[in-house]
């Protein structure tokens, strides 16, 4: 479980900007967005299937296939847990070089890459930091690593894609089970 705040927030109370991150390898994970500007979103992973919520309506489930149907959103909760020898951390980071000293992040050994010209229309060069230990993303041009738990509370429940009772697929979704 990783707690991140927006760059240049760390000493901000209440942080203006978080993303909360729980993930069991890339298979399964928990992502709660709650970014200004950005509306509070919670995205859940199963290995399976990907159930994204906008908190903002009752109707506002969606239900995709992991093979289909948000392939920027299963990037998004897959990029969190990264493999430097991996295809995904390939395309995030360009060209990447490892650099030759570790930092700290979060109470976290942190080692860092340096990118080139990321893939998208704005960005330039830039840095991600990554836990020597397991790979999970401790910090990069947007977001920074607040608190690290090697060990959260799990059930059942954490990374069920399963519609909480009274709720409503959103109409422009894909169907369920598709």
């Amino acid at each position: 479980e990783v707690r991140y705040s927006l760059q240049g927030q760390e000493g901000a109370e209440p942080p203006r900007g978080r993303v909360d991150v729980i993930s069991a390898g890339s298979s399964h994970v928990r992502l709660h967005l709650r970014v200004p500007g950005v509306a509070e979103s919670v995205y859940v992973y199963d290995g399976h299937r990907l159930l994204v919520h906008d908190t903002g309506s009752p109707a506002s489930y969606r239900l995709y296939p992991a093979a289909g149907g948000r392939p920027e959103a299963l990037a998004a909760v897959r990029s969190w847990r990264l493999d430097p020898a991996g295809g995904d951390f390939a395309r995030l980071c360009k060209g990447a070089e490892r650099m030759a000293r570790e930092v700290a992040i979060a109470g976290r050994t942190a080692v860092g890459y340096h990118c080139g010209a990321p893939k998208r229309q704005h960005g330039g060069e830039r840095t991600l930091w990554l836990d020597r230990e397991t790979g999970v993303l401790l910090k990069n041009d947007a977001f920074r690593a607040r608190a690290v738990n090697l060990s959260p509370e799990v059930d059942a429940s954490t990374f069920s894609t399963d519609l909480p009772p009274g709720a409503e697929l959103s109409p422009s979704g894909p169907p369920a089970g598709r």
